[in-house]
């Protein structure tokens, strides 16, 4: 209650809205970067501080229950201009060593550490050999 005083009402505040939801720090390349259905806005959700490199940048329905009936807003879209400013725009690859081949470490000069990205350790990622797992699954 001290730390995340606003999570005392969160089942009785309309749950199933994703207030306070937070997207911020991501890189998002080669699809679409963000999908807000059901008349969820920008009042109730931070997008921040987001490198996006996808050709579309938001599939919107701003009315309840129109899932199927959403606009998209492509990069300059005016709307795009004021509800995702403190977002970076880039066109084509962000940085990565080689994602045609998958390899979707960033490279040291990337525009995402001039942002205040830090450094992924890939190595520390995903399944580790420890006195709790012996053996690797091949």
């Amino acid at each position: 209650s001290i730390k995340y005083p606003e999570l005392l009402k969160y089942a009785s505040d309309d749950p199933a809205v994703p207030k306070n939801n937070k997207v911020i720090r991501n890189i998002s390349y080669g699809g679409n970067f963000l999908d807000l259905y059901d008349g969820i806005g920008f009042d109730i959700i931070t997008v921040k501080d987001n490198v996006i490199a996808d050709s579309i940048i938001l599939r919107w329905s701003e009315k309840p229950d129109q899932v199927k009936e959403f606009r998209i807003y492509h990069r300059g879209d005016s709307l795009l201009a004021e509800k995702m400013k403190g977002n970076k725009f880039v066109d084509g690859d962000p940085g990565f060593v080689d994602a045609e081949k998958g390899d979707f470490r960033l490279k040291k000069d990337c525009i995402v550490y001039q942002l205040g990205f830090q450094p992924i350790d890939f190595d520390r990622i995903g399944l580790i050999e420890d006195e709790f797992r012996k053996n690797l699954p091949e």
